[in-house]
Formats: C-alpha cells, structure tokens, sequence
C-alpha cells in the first residue's frame, strides 16, 4: 500500500475528463473576503460507483486504485490570503486513494495516510483559484466504500478528525508523532550478508537475497520526503557504492511480504517507494538520479515487525520491473 504523510505524489499533465461535470458536486470555496465552512464535508463513495473505471495510473505512474472516468468532486477555489495550505482528504472505513488534478492539469496523487491509516491526504500548499477536479478511488479494484471528503486550512486528518456518529474508533497510534533522524544508526555496518557492494558504471545489473525486518516507522522519521513509509530498522540492511556517468539508477525489491524502500543517497536525501503498481504490485521501486558515493539501502515491511525475505535489485536499466506481488496473493497466504 502507499502511504503519504503528505501523501503526495506528483504525476503527469492530464486532461481527459478532468474537465467533464463532477458525479457528487461541485463545491466553491475560499476568498479573503468570503466566509466558508472549515473544515467542509461531502457525501462520496471511493470507487467507480456511476461511472466507467479508470485505472488511476492514467494520471501518472504513481497513482494508484481505481476511480471513475469523470471527477467525484470539482472544487472551484477562490484564491485566499489567509490559506497557506489547504488540506483535502477521505476518510471511510475502506482502502480509499485519491487524484486531484488542478488548474494547471497537473495530477496529484495519494494513497495512505500512514500504515495505520489507509485513507489519503493531499495537501496543496498556496493554491491557486481555479477548478479542482478531485476522483476518490479504491485501492482494491472495483471495491467501492462510503465516506467524505474534507477540505480544511486546519491540522484536521484522517487519523485525528473525530466524526463519531460515522468513524471506527480513532486510532491515536496512527497520528504522526516526529522521531528526529538520529534514530538511525547510519554509520553501522548494514544487516545483509554481504553488507555492500561497490558498483561502477556499467555495471547493468546487481542482485542480493536477503532478509530483514523493522518496528521503527519510516513514516514518522524525519527523512524530509513526506513518501516514506513501512517499517525499517535503524541499521541499514545493505549499502553499495556508485562511480562513474549513468543516465540514473533503479532500485527494486521482491520480497514474499508487502514491503517498502527508504535509500539515502550520497547528497544526504532519502528516495522512497512503497507499492510499484497499487493492489497488482506491492513490491517498492524506485529511481534515483545517479551521484557517485554510497546508498544506504533500509528495506521496510508494511506492519512493524514483520519479516521480509527476498531479492534486492540494482540496475542501470530503467526499464526494468519487480515480480509482481499482488493483494490476492498475500491474502491467500493468510
């Protein structure tokens, strides 16, 4: 599953029927010199519910769920001095995702909140006036759910706002709680045997089988990237070194267990990938611009302190894909 503490990712310019009318709404909020209800609520069902389903990978290979062909929801925003973020979210008792594509046609995407948490939260720092076209997918193919959609200037969030007369009970534990970097032990010799590889340009293709598991949540480590997610260790499980001219590197794991990526990379920045194809891939992958020095390699497990077992993949080829490990086939291992 992906998460975003943000949980945002970043797709390609889309039009298709982003423009179409919305299925639930149209909604008109913001304006310095307008009152509007914050938080605000609309009634939606995740999914596609009445209308044809679109794979949400259309918007950008790091969508994921399935939505309808037209928007859920089309937010006409009034521009406000006093908004400097504005929050939208789903909560419900499903595995929600959610697009919105904004004025410039540009598509965000979010899957879950935290591991904990599996509804989505975009945020969308000083937005601009204009439409929001806003489909609310399902993560599990044509499952659809219930639930509302909330825009908000406040720190309401699927894990903290209280709707009592329709939410479970909340989950304090999902709310994020701020661990400092410094948990990490990053100058240990990493947990794989063996721990490192040194790689130079050219080198194609590199592999390692390896095991690992994690109880500190990613999610929560200040990393500076808001994507990173699961449960890794606070010894990296494997580094390799990197010299010499690439185009970019891939990096890749097949495990038997729903797991994730966290790489430091030699600038000090972490790279970060939960599923590669939403409910059909649950294996991570992620790319990375090239810069010589070493990668410390965290690899993470969706629930704290499961094990992982599998294989580690580095390559030079960026067309290259993991095995696909799909929902169906970790719930039929349960």
């Amino acid at each position: 599953m992906v998460f975003c503490l943000l949980a945002l990712m970043a797709g390609k310019t889309y039009a298709q029927d982003s423009a179409s009318e919305p299925l639930v709404a149209t909604v008109r909020l913001g304006g310095t010199d307008t009152l509007w209800l914050d938080p605000t609520f609309v009634s939606a069902i995740s999914g596609a519910v009445n209308s044809e389903p679109l794979a949400a990978s259309t918007f950008g290979d790091a969508c994921t769920g399935t939505v309808a062909a037209s928007p859920d929801v089309v937010l006409e925003w009034t521009e406000d001095a006093t908004v400097d973020r504005l929050r939208i979210f789903f909560t419900s008792n499903g595995d929600s995702t959610l697009v919105i594509v904004t004025p410039d046609g540009y598509a965000l995407c979010a899957d879950d909140l935290n591991p904990l948490e599996l509804d989505p939260m975009i945020d969308i720092a000083n937005p601009e006036s204009g439409s929001y076209a806003i489909y609310v997918g399902s993560f599990e193919g044509d499952a659809v759910e219930p639930g509302f959609l909330v825009f908000t200037s406040g720190d309401y969030s699927p894990a903290t706002l209280d709707l009592a007369a329709f939410a479970p009970a909340l989950n304090p534990e999902a709310a994020p709680v701020a661990i400092p970097l410094e948990v990490l032990n990053l100058s240990e010799t990493p947990s794989a045997d063996p721990a490192s590889a040194d790689l130079e340009a050219g080198f194609g293709i590199y592999s390692q089988e390896m095991t690992t598991a994690g109880s500190i949540a990613a999610f929560n480590i200040e990393l500076g990237n808001d994507t990173c997610t699961g449960f890794i260790d606070s010894v990296p499980t494997f580094a390799f070194s990197f010299s010499g001219e690439s185009e970019g590197l891939r990096a890749y794991f097949e495990g038997d267990h729903d797991a994730t990526l966290v790489i430091r990379t030699p600038t000090g920045e972490f790279s970060c990938a939960d599923d590669f194809g939403g409910a059909a891939n649950l294996n991570p992958l992620v790319d990375f611009e090239t810069t010589e020095g070493e990668y410390l390699v965290f690899v993470g497990s969706f629930a704290p302190g499961a094990s992982i077992s599998g294989t580690l993949t580095i390559t030079e080829d960026l067309s290259a894909q993991p095995a696909a490990l799909t929902a169906a086939e970790l719930g039929n291992q349960e």
